[in-house]
């Protein structure tokens, strides 16, 4: 499975890989694993299992991570299986809710982001879950500048 077909499930101890695979574009679920007919069904779903639990280990198709940091964990990832990212994907799920965004207009955020960010910012979304609004702010050069390292790392295969 590849390209925008991959799917995860996250353990609850890679909660901020979790995150960062959301904003990569991933559809990343994250779950506190607790059982092999639980990961087993995932994995019939199509997802890739990811964990740092070596109980985990004997399922076929689990993924079992050593690293605790998000570089490593990434560059771990990609010498086990291939991640194939794609620019064009950053920034379309929520990273809280995992739900993909939904474009809106500036009229419709009014009253929901602060009047400066309204007055300035070209593009709004939003979470059909937790109805969160996204813009694009400073925070984005901050996260790009994280995702072109993370980019670097997927490139040389971990």
């Amino acid at each position: 499975m590849m390209g925008r077909d991959q799917r995860f499930v996250a353990d609850a101890m890679l909660g901020k890989l979790a995150k960062w695979l959301r904003i990569l574009g991933f559809d990343t679920e994250y779950r506190f694993l607790r059982s092999d007919i639980q990961i087993k069904e995932y994995l019939k779903d199509g997802r890739i299992v990811i964990t740092r639990n070596r109980k985990w280990t004997r399922i076929e198709g689990v993924v079992c991570l050593e690293s605790n940091h998000l570089e490593s964990q990434i560059a771990e990832l990609c010498r086990l299986i291939k991640i194939d990212i794609d620019d064009d994907r950053f920034f379309t799920r929520c990273p809280h809710c995992n739900i993909e965004l939904v474009r809106i207009e500036r009229e419709d955020a009014y009253g929901h982001v602060p009047d400066y960010i309204l007055n300035t910012a070209s593009e709004f979304s939003t979470c059909p879950s937790c109805r969160r609004i996204f813009w694009p702010g400073s925070h984005i050069s901050r996260m790009s500048e994280k995702i072109e390292e993370l980019k670097r790392i997927i490139k040389r295969g971990g």
